[in-house]
């Protein structure tokens, strides 16, 4: 059940994106989540990613974001680690710009949804 919640939150993650929608994407964190930048630098609490992200939505628009689910970690307490690929590109069908690995730790809601606790993006 937590996988299908899961790949429900990562779709809302991807229109947010496709529609350049920046409210729609904070709105995918955990009032306490993070994003985890090279050499251990953060971005922590949703007014911190909603700056941080504004240049790259405003900079990119609307795109296309492919997430590729490889493994799952269920820990206790609803947290549930994810290993999968991702790409970035201008449109569905053309050459991403952006390609790597993605951990994702996700956070049981109590409503039952699944929001990011952290995000961490490792370049190809």
């Amino acid at each position: 059940m937590y996988r299908e919640k899961i790949e429900e939150a990562k779709q809302r993650r991807i229109q947010a994106l496709a529609k350049a929608d920046l409210d729609a994407y904070v709105a995918s964190y955990d009032e306490k989540g993070a994003i985890l930048l090279e050499r251990g630098q953060e971005v922590r609490g949703r007014e911190a990613i909603c700056k941080q992200m504004d240049n790259f939505i405003v900079l990119l628009g609307p795109m296309h974001h492919v997430l590729e689910s490889e493994a799952y970690w269920k820990e206790e307490d609803g947290i549930v680690t994810e290993k999968g690929r991702f790409s970035y590109s201008r449109a569905e069908n053309s050459k991403p710009f952006y390609t790597g690995v993605y951990i994702y730790t996700w956070k049981e809601q109590p409503c039952g949804n699944y929001l990011l606790l952290r995000d961490l993006h490792i370049d190809d």
